[in-house]
């Protein structure tokens, strides 16, 4: 299975996102906030990342856009409830940033194990490809 990094400020979800991914088989390494995560991103070796949209300090909108740019095969997953506006609207900026997938909060356990399997996947055969060429 394949490496992932979960980057959101609310340690309840990140335990619980690791806890089923490594339940289903993944490696899974956690950061606290955008900062964190942009940094753990740019140093390992991921195969996808799941970020928050709304964190203090660095927000998942400033950390998505720095992480295509340092590592633009990288798989990335937003998640995002909202707050003072629907999460919708984040996770549509999200999609124009060139997210391969979104989740909204809350989310079932399954559908977001689906879409992790389905994205670890993709992003192996993007990886096999490049490397036939």
């Amino acid at each position: 299975m394949g490496r992932v990094l979960v980057i959101d400020d609310d340690p309840l979800i990140r335990q619980t996102i690791r806890f089923a991914l490594e339940e289903a088989g993944f490696r899974v390494d956690e950061a606290e906030s955008g900062v964190d995560g942009c940094r753990a991103a740019a140093d390992g070796d991921f195969d996808l990342m799941i970020t928050d949209i709304l964190m203090p300090d660095k927000d998942g909108i400033e950390t998505i856009i720095e992480v295509k740019r340092t590592r633009p095969d990288l798989q990335i997953l937003a998640m995002s409830g909202g707050g003072k506006i629907d999460g919708g609207e984040f996770l549509n900026l999200a999609r124009r940033l060139g997210v391969n997938d979104t989740i909204g909060k809350p989310f079932q356990i399954g559908a977001l194990l689906a879409k992790v399997e389905r994205l670890c996947a993709d992003g192996g055969e993007a990886a096999a490809a490049a490397a036939a060429r």
